[in-house]
Parts: structure tokens; C-alpha cells; sequence
């Protein structure tokens, strides 16, 4: 039986630029889409034209989640490359077909999503702080936890670049207060950066998120 990439190789492949738009929201997937390589950005506007990240996808993932297992028949959100990214384009029934018939990779998927979900959930828990800088902290951490390479025991370092402004989206935060809050972190040095490049001191940054969460 072919592992995981083996599988997925034998299917389409596109690859997409940075900021090159995926899926519409709408629109007909009339495929699993599975990150070979990269990371996918999902989010929503609003009526005043305003973005709202909702999560970033990552290799291995597929999406639309909920039109993989036949929930729903259009995207939900609006999906973009994060990064430089290929996707395969899987028929639905094959994708679940192999699911079915592998028992590690049906585990490997749900492992996945169970992440996914634990990362969600601290999220909207983040979201609903009162203050600025206790959503930012908890918007670095969850980016950390979803897509860091561990280097030590006691620092992260994030292998995706991201701006102050996919920051800020994340929050429903505009770019100069996001900008404000992380450079605090970075005079406590809960974090460093170049240009787009963020290491995060995760463990400093727990802690400071814990004696935040007393004072309030």
C-alpha cells in the first residue's frame, strides 16, 4: 500500500505564489485539496471590507475540511497561499477511499485535526481578552504551536514569515497597535525579529500570558 505522499503524488499538482488566491468562497472545491508543500491561509471579509484570518492550513492538511467528509458542497471561506505552495487535487472518494483503507494515515489525519481544533478553541479563547496585548501573546503562541520548529528546550523559532499586518488580522487588530504590542514583547525579551522573521521565547511567553491572566 503506498504511503501518504505516494498517494497524493499520483493526482494533479498546482503550485500558487504567495498572496495567489486559491479558493473562493462559494465556490466548488471539485476536489480535496492536500497541501504537498506550504501553507494556506483561510479567512473572510466583512461587510467593510475588512479581512479576518480564521486559520492557516499546513503541509499534509487538506481543506475544505468539512467538504472533504461531504458536510458541505461550496468553500466556506476564502483560501490563499500563505507561502509558495503546491496543492494536489484529489477526487473526494479516492481520498476517502484511502483513508478508509489505512488505518495510520486515517490516525495521522485525525491527530491533525485534533490540533487543529486545540488550537481553535485557544483562539477564540485568546480573541475574547480584553486587552490588546493579551490577544497579541496569545496570537503569537498559537501561530508557535501550529507551525514553530523547536530549537531548544526554551525557544521557538517560526519557520513561516509573517507581517504585522497577517498579525493584526488575526486579532481584528489594526497594523499600529499590533505593531505597539510586539515591540513591549520584544523590550521584555519575550521575542526577537528580522524583518518578517519572528523567534519566539515560548516559554517566557507562557508565563508572561499566565501572570497577565492573574492581574486581570
Amino acid at each position: 500500500m503506498p504511503n501518504f505522499h505516494e498517494f497524493i503524488s499520483r493526482y494533479p499538482r498546482k503550485v500558487y505564489r504567495k498572496g495567489q488566491t486559491i479558493l473562493l468562497k462559494g465556490a466548488d472545491p471539485r476536489a480535496v485539496h492536500v497541501i504537498e508543500s506550504g501553507m494556506v491561509k483561510t479567512y473572510n471579509i466583512d461587510q467593510d471590507g475588512s479581512e479576518h484570518l480564521v486559520s492557516i492550513v499546513n503541509r499534509h492538511e487538506d481543506f475544505p475540511v468539512a467538504y472533504t467528509v461531504g458536510f458541505i458542497k461550496s468553500a466556506p471561506y476564502f483560501y490563499e497561499a500563505f507561502n509558495r505552495c503546491a496543492i494536489r487535487l484529489v477526487p473526494r472518494e479516492d481520498y476517502l477511499q484511502h483513508l478508509h483503507s489505512d488505518v495510520d494515515v486515517l490516525y495521522e489525519r485525525h491527530i491533525r485535526l485534533a490540533a487543529l481544533l486545540s488550537s481553535a478553541l485557544e483562539r477564540i479563547d485568546q480573541l475574547e481578552k480584553r486587552y490588546a496585548k493579551d490577544k497579541v501573546v496569545g496570537a503569537l503562541i498559537y501561530i508557535a504551536d501550529r507551525f514553530s520548529t523547536v530549537l531548544n528546550s526554551r525557544r521557538q523559532k517560526l519557520n513561516v514569515s509573517v507581517t504585522q499586518q497577517e498579525i493584526a488580522n488575526l486579532l481584528g487588530l489594526t497594523r499600529e497597535t499590533t505593531s505597539v504590542e510586539l515591540k513591549k514583547l520584544e523590550a521584555l525579551d519575550l521575542l526577537t525579529h528580522s524583518r518578517q522573521n519572528y523567534t519566539l521565547y515560548i516559554e517566557r511567553l507562557k508565563r508572561y500570558q499566565e501572570d497577565s491572566s492573574h492581574v486581570h
